[in-house]
């Protein structure tokens, strides 16, 4: 995994928020092979890291953000979100693959719709690896309300180097928001990392699950 968090500025949709707090916890988080409520803990307060610098950055803009939780990562980060951006209206988004290495289709989505002024929706997930599954998402929305999808923000604290450039190609007007930006993933598409599915972990799973949609 990326060593360390730092600034990149070679395109202005990359945000990136270095942290040494954050690295703090990511050492944490990958050497000590945590339980599963222990891993979702550090990834809590990874994620409470950058909502808090994220905070700041949407109220200076006077946007108002609703959150959709790209699941089952982004179930993680609710809570931390609701903390920095109070209560409020929050979506669902439930990607499906038939294999990891193939096309995301969206088997189940809610999304908060209404007249609300400079509204934009964040698509909330615990890491970006190929980007394949926050691309269905974004194309979903888009397809779904059109114009009133307003602009796209992107939010996860481990991006890979291979998810950050197909987003950025394929969704010009989306912001990455990120802590980590250059992490690595494996031929397949896996994020190298931290050696859990944190999807399972969300879910308090440690075991093989019967998945189907």
């Amino acid at each position: 995994m990326q060593r360390s968090s730092y600034r990149e500025e070679s395109d202005p949709r990359l945000r990136v928020y270095p942290s040494a707090e954050a690295d703090r916890l990511k050492r944490r988080l990958v050497e000590e092979s945590p339980a599963p409520h222990a891993a979702v803990t550090l990834l809590q307060q990874i994620g409470s890291v950058l909502f808090a610098a994220l905070a700041k950055e949407f109220a200076l803009s006077g946007r108002s953000i609703t959150p959709i939780l790209v699941l089952r990562g982004g179930l993680v980060l609710w809570q931390p979100w609701a903390r920095h951006f109070g209560p409020g209206r929050t979506g669902l988004m439930a990607p499906a693959r038939a294999s990891h290495d193939a096309v995301p289709a969206i088997s189940y989505a809610s999304v908060p719709v209404g007249s609300a002024p400079q509204r934009g929706y964040a698509l909330v997930d615990t890491l970006i690896a190929s980007g394949r599954t926050v691309q269905a998402c974004a194309a979903a929305l888009a397809e779904r309300l059109g114009d009133d999808a307003g602009e796209i923000e992107i939010v996860a604290p481990f991006v890979a180097d291979r998810g950050r450039e197909l987003l950025l190609s394929a969704i010009p007007a989306a912001r990455i928001h990120c802590i980590w930006h250059d992490e690595q993933v494996t031929s397949d598409g896996r994020m190298v990392g931290p050696g859990f599915d944190v999807g399972e972990y969300a879910m308090g799973n440690t075991g093989p699950s019967l998945l189907w949609t």
